[in-house]
């Protein structure tokens, strides 16, 4: 009964997970509203469908998307007759970046931007300033105010003069402030006359600069006539045989300013990279001769201590201290018996006169020696050895082991 009910509370227990689960996966996503203008978002101010219908715009021309910095794409890429989109939140270039995308139109490209904001060096550099009077955290559905609209008006006549385009007004535009008005023509303007869209020839190209990227997302195509805008906005750039759309700078400007790093900012300088490359290849030629130059301390091992003489001398001690002689001589004499038949290889049953004289030639000892150990041997056998007795014969088999040949 008691496993019963365990296997009922598992099963019900599985089953709310998986009620949950699918209750979940069902549901309702919230809107994502972030600006990121990316080709692949379908999200209100994603630019899915605006990518999709570029064909439509420039039905001769091969579209190309880029996902790398202008310096990286453009620098040495001696691109001629080709169009570059770029629509993005903000556009921060670094130096290299301005400098590669103004030779690139100055070589006879157009680049049509659309963006709240535009790098202030950029911005001095081209005399046209980009002034934004709102933040990002306002673009949420309940901020949308449908009694008040934004308006655009066009000013060229070849874009359709003075037929207005409404957009819900969400949050205050961006305006363009022109320092030289005489080097930039004006293509569109806002309700209040505020220049939004504008032209300038660089080089042998053209930059049409416009700020208000929010007309050119999935939200804006789709209200009212706002798709005859964005297509006659992106119009403005001749036919060419190629069209490069920007995903590069929708995806950095959208980062969280803390994944900033500064190996990223050098890698993004030439002469900083160049300082970078050389560095790390003299730490690695460093590194391969230092190793190659220096060896490794050997440690210095001290050799294992011949603690044989010691013990035989401690037990030697504890023998003497002992006072027991006679097992004394008995191991001294039984150890050179030992040492006789072993070394000399001389049978020891027999200590007489013949065993005296192999043992004198095969050692080379004098034979009144050997006759002096062979004698004390005797004498002691029976026992009655005194402490002299044992340092006489210690004496004597001490000489013997010495002055032996073997």
């Amino acid at each position: 009964m008691k496993n019963k009910n365990i296997i009922i509370s598992l099963f019900l227990l599985i089953a709310t997970i998986a009620v949950i689960a699918v209750v979940y996966s069902y549901a309702p996503k919230p809107v994502d509203w972030s600006p990121t203008f990316e080709r692949k978002k379908d999200t209100p101010f994603g630019s899915k469908l605006i990518f999709e219908n570029l064909k439509d715009v420039f039905p001769k021309s091969k579209i190309v998307t880029n996902n790398k910095s202008l310096y990286d794409h453009l620098d040495d890429a001696k691109l001629k007759n080709t169009n570059y989109i770029i629509i993005s939140n903000k556009l921060d270039l670094y130096d290299v970046d301005m400098r590669a995308l103004l030779n690139y139109v100055a070589d006879g490209n157009n680049v049509f931007i659309s963006t709240n904001e535009l790098s202030y060096h950029f911005q001095d550099t081209i005399g046209c300033y980009f002034n934004m009077n709102f933040s990002i955290k306002d673009i949420i559905p309940n901020k949308v105010n449908a009694k008040n609209n934004y308006t655009h008006t066009f000013t060229n006549k070849s874009l359709g003069k003075n037929y207005v385009y409404n957009f819900k007004r969400m949050f205050d535009p961006t305006i363009i402030y022109i320092a030289d008005t005489l080097a930039y023509k004006v293509l569109a303007v806002d309700d209040k006359k505020n220049p939004v869209f504008v032209s300038t020839k660089y080089g042998n190209g053209n930059l049409y600069l416009h700020s208000y990227p929010y007309a050119f997302s999935n939200y804006y195509l789709l209200y009212k006539n706002n798709n005859e805008y964005i297509s006659k906005c992106l119009s403005i750039l001749p036919e060419k045989t190629t069209v490069f759309w920007d995903e590069y700078y929708k995806k950095e400007q959208l980062e969280n300013q803390e994944d900033f790093s500064p190996i990223k900012f050098i890698l993004k300088t030439p002469a900083l990279k160049w300082a970078w490359h050389i560095t790390l290849l003299s730490l690695l030629v460093y590194v391969i001769f230092r190793v190659k130059r220096q060896q490794r301390i050997i440690p210095i091992l001290k050799p294992f201590e011949n603690t044989s003489l010691q013990f035989i001398k401690t037990v030697g001690r504890l023998y003497f201290n002992k006072g027991d002689h006679n097992d004394i001589i008995k191991k001294q004499i039984a150890h050179w018996l030992e040492y006789i038949r072993s070394k000399l290889i001389i049978p020891t049953a027999t200590l007489d006169s013949k065993f005296i004289e192999s043992v004198s030639e095969k050692s080379g000892i004098e034979k009144y020696k050997i006759e002096e150990i062979i004698y004390v041997i005797t004498d002691l056998k029976n026992g009655g050895a005194s402490k002299n007795d044992v340092i006489n014969l210690y004496k004597k088999l001490e000489y013997f082991y010495k002055n032996s040949k073997r």
